[in-house]
């Protein structure tokens, strides 16, 4: 089995404009997300230098894939005639279906 050769040093900032720029790419409205996972993924750039092995696995790009959440609800009667209404969120991992 070929094992994978990892980076020994890495430029952290970037890695994470690659990062970035493919979010970007992939969806472009979500110009938010973006700036959000800007900061968040910024202020990883000293434990991505520390740790090239992070970059070469893809941690990076699987912490900016966001979850995907269901909201939906149930409107119901009581035996008296009485209308609830219950509300409920499913979150999936991402790449589950």
């Amino acid at each position: 089995m070929a094992t994978k050769s990892l980076r020994t040093s890495i430029d952290g900032s970037t890695v994470i404009n690659e990062v970035i720029s493919s979010l970007i790419k992939r969806d472009p409205d979500q110009t938010e997300f973006h700036q959000a996972a800007r900061e968040i993924l910024e202020s990883l750039v000293p434990v991505i230098e520390a740790h090239p092995e992070f970059a070469d696995n893809s941690l990076l790009e699987r912490l900016v894939e966001p979850d995907r959440t269901i909201s939906f609800r149930v409107a119901w009667s009581d035996d008296s005639g009485a209308t609830h209404v219950n509300r409920f969120d499913m979150t999936t991992p991402p790449g589950s279906s």
